[in-house]
């Protein structure tokens, strides 16, 4: 950063990322009317760069080109520059990453687009070198050639633009005629073992994404042994691809084996190589996902990879207000003495430096996190775990309380280590969506792992949601940095992922205040984001304005859509409120989404998961009793622990019974308990269990009711089915 030089307009902005351009030599402008105003009485073109803080090529680009005077030259004389932090404004970066997808064939950030002064793009890209390499022409090229042609071609650039932002539009809401919801499934479940790698696990070539929606739906889903497949013997099973892909992030290294955590993504196919950023939506619902994987199978390591992610949310990243960072960056700072900045410089060892840190306990711990002389990348090592410790035992000899203090040792030694570094700093803003997913996961590990601090954080989490990042009117908002709220409105991801947590934090403590919570944000989508005459939640509240295309943000993929959470959620509401308003927009809205479901399953694992909730009611489990007693909270552990794919867990106090109960089943036999003792209530598919009262009873209840879930999983009410191919 040149010291000397006079901030931009970018000084002002609440963005680390913008503000980590606010000292470039180039003009720039967030994205305002201001930009939009000058570009239309200059005639001048737009560039446009999309980007986000923890973004190592943003800043490799920044360096080399931001930076560089010749080039702000060019950028400043022919073009108005405006810069967009994709994480605090998603729909324009979803308007222009189509774009990109349509003009190259693949995205990715940072992303360069120009557009003429009406916001229509007309050329673009990614990251654009210096000087011509790998086959990418030089940043300055480019800029000089867009000059010239804008000048000269103007009105071929406009109509090449506007064409195809109708082509895109076109493609967003083309409709084929769908399959029923079964068939779907096992559609997708085909499409998955074709792509399934059975070596490493996941779904594509390198580099490879975690996908925590895709995996929580081979979790949930029970195939249906009637719709005929052409599956192979040799395709694996849906958990043995759930566990297979679990498995692989957990012992690669994608994982922070070290402080816990997830990396973006792996560089090759075997989750050992990552790029070394670390996103908050990325560990939530990985967090979340290694729950769920626990209550399924009862495998340690998940609980393990869980716990870890966890404790470094909430010893990394999160604000003495409650809330959550938004990520971590790939690279460190030139500081203590160290010169170094490249990426994944604070997660890499030396050979010789592990073995003079650890002496003896170091052979031992080379062969568990797979240590070689050589490394595993440029030289150097990435911890990943080459053995189970119980096959390194038997390999060994060695037991395992002897390898797991081997193990103990040598982590907190190289903890202590690594803590001299430089850490990669921290894009502090706060985000209302991701910190939904956050408390999702703290709520759920909480309850199940019995942790009264996870509990705690979820419910400074929630607080700080619902009274830091909410307007006077009760309205949410994008983003909140150093007690400073974005003015940015929040999206119906945010709605729906702060539901979606709200509601997750009720069912593990059933505190009235939090459904609530989840309820009046999900009456507001319903207000302000859902088009009944197209059957459709917008991505943005009904009439916003400026953006040329309305943004289409239904992807599943890194994060669950707002689309997708907002059925989900509804579709939950709408058993523990007995609402069927709410049944009946999430049954038409995910109706609306079937062709698009089946066309890109592998980005729709929440979508899948709305299907499944469509086709099966769910189990109900009504608790009563005094909320805070030992024995209320025993039954409330068990109520949550036994995993069911669809299931609600509600709270009615003694003192109300009668005076809540709405559905006829229920109410005979609730109306009948006592005042004072703690009870469960357990209803499926129309019949109520009796009334159990202690740990034990109701999981050996839970237990039968779990294997007739299966067995009736899909013989959906006639109702369900003719919702389900409405479209």
């Amino acid at each position: 950063m040149g010291t000397q030089r006079q901030p931009n307009r970018l000084i002002h902005s609440t963005s680390p990322y913008l503000l980590q351009h606010a000292y470039n030599p180039v003009d720039w402008y967030p994205w305002s009317d201001e930009a939009f105003n000058r570009a239309k009485a200059e005639d001048k073109p737009i560039f446009l760069s999309i980007g986000y803080a923890s973004c190592h090529w943003c800043h490799v680009m920044e360096k080399e080109s931001f930076e560089n005077e010749e080039i702000a030259r060019l950028l400043n004389t022919y073009f108005v520059s405006i810069k967009v932090d994709r994480e605090e404004r998603p729909d324009i970066d979803a308007v222009y990453m189509e774009v990109v997808q349509a003009l190259t064939g693949r995205g990715g950030w940072p992303m360069s687009v120009f557009l003429t002064p009406e916001k229509v793009p007309f050329y673009a890209g990614t990251y654009f070198p210096p000087e011509d390499r790998w086959g990418i022409p030089s940043f300055h090229r480019v800029l000089q050639s867009v000059a010239e042609a804008y000048t000269n071609r103007k009105a071929t650039f406009i109509q090449f633009g506007v064409e195809l932002l109708n082509q895109i539009q076109n493609q967003a809401w083309a409709e084929t005629p769908v399959s029923s919801g079964p068939e779907i499934l096992s559609h997708a479940l085909k499409a998955l073992q074709i792509t399934y790698d059975p070596r490493w696990g996941g779904f594509e070539e390198a580099p490879k994404f975690p996908n925590p929606a895709l995996l929580r739906f081979l979790l949930q889903y029970e195939p249906d042994s009637s719709i005929p497949t052409e599956s192979s013997p040799s395709y694996l099973s849906q958990l043995e691809m759930a566990e297979g892909t679990l498995q692989g992030m957990a012992r690669g290294g994608i994982f922070d084996h070290l402080g816990g955590g997830f990396h973006r993504y792996s560089v090759d196919s075997r989750w050992l190589v990552p790029h070394f950023e670390k996103m908050l939506y990325d560990n939530a619902l990985l967090a979340h996902l290694y729950i769920e994987a626990f209550q399924v199978t009862g495998n340690p390591l998940y609980k393990k990879t869980a716990e870890k992610t966890i404790d470094y949310l909430l010893r990394e990243m999160r604000d003495p207000e409650g809330g959550f960072y938004s990520s971590q960056d790939a690279d460190s700072p030139p500081e203590n003495g160290f010169s170094e900045t490249q990426e994944g410089f604070y997660y890499l060892w030396d050979y010789q430096e592990l073995q003079q840190a650890l002496g003896d306990d170091f052979p031992l711990f080379a062969k568990l996190y797979g240590i070689q002389p050589k490394g595993n990348f440029e030289g150097k090592s990435i911890l990943h775990l080459a053995y189970l410790p119980e096959t390194l035992c038997k390999e060994t000899g060695v037991s395992a309380d002897e390898l797991q203090a081997i193990e103990s040792r040598s982590l907190f030694t190289l903890q202590t280590l690594r803590k001299k570094r430089p850490a990669p700093p921290v894009d502090d803003k706060i985000l209302t969506a991701w910190n939904g997913m956050a408390l999702k996961a703290l709520s759920s590990g909480g309850i199940l792992f019995d942790r009264k601090d996870w509990i705690q954080a979820a419910t400074a989490c929630g607080e700080f949601l619902k009274t830091s990042l909410k307007t006077k009117e009760g309205t949410l908002l994008r983003g909140w940095r150093r007690g400073i709220a974005s003015p940015i409105p929040g999206f119906l991801e945010d709605y729906a992922h702060a539901a979606d947590g709200f509601l997750s934090l009720y069912e593990a403590t059933l505190e009235s205040g939090w459904l609530k919570e989840a309820r009046t944000l999900m009456d507001m989508i319903l207000d302000r984001f859902w088009d009944a005459s197209s059957n459709t939640l917008l991505d943005r509240e009904k009439g916003a304005g400026d953006l040329i295309i309305p943004p289409r943000m239904w992807y599943d993929h890194p994060t669950p859509s707002g689309t997708s959470i907002a059925i989900e959620v509804l579709f939950r509401l709408s058993y523990i409120l007995q609402a069927p308003t709410y049944h009946e927009v999430a049954s038409t809205a995910l109706a609306k989404k079937l062709s698009f479901i089946k066309k890109h399953p592998h980005v729709c694992g929440q979508y899948l998961c709305c299907i499944l909730w469509m086709l099966n009611p769910p189990v109900e489990i009504t608790l009563t009793g005094d909320t805070i007693s030992s024995d209320f909270r025993a039954l409330h552990k068990v109520a949550y622990g036994v995993f069911i794919p669809q299931k609600v867990v509600s709270h009615i106090s003694s003192t109300a019974i009668s005076s809540t109960l709405q559905r006829q089943e229920k109410a005979p036999i609730l109306n009948t308990l006592s005042n004072q003792k703690v009870t469960a209530v357990v209803c499926f598919r129309g019949t109520c269990h009796q009334p159990v009262h202690s740990p034990e009873e109701l999981t050996a209840l839970l237990k039968r009711v779990q294997k007739s879930f299966s067995h009736f999983q899909y013989q959906s009410h006639a109702v369900q089915n003719k919702s389900l191919n409405h479209s």
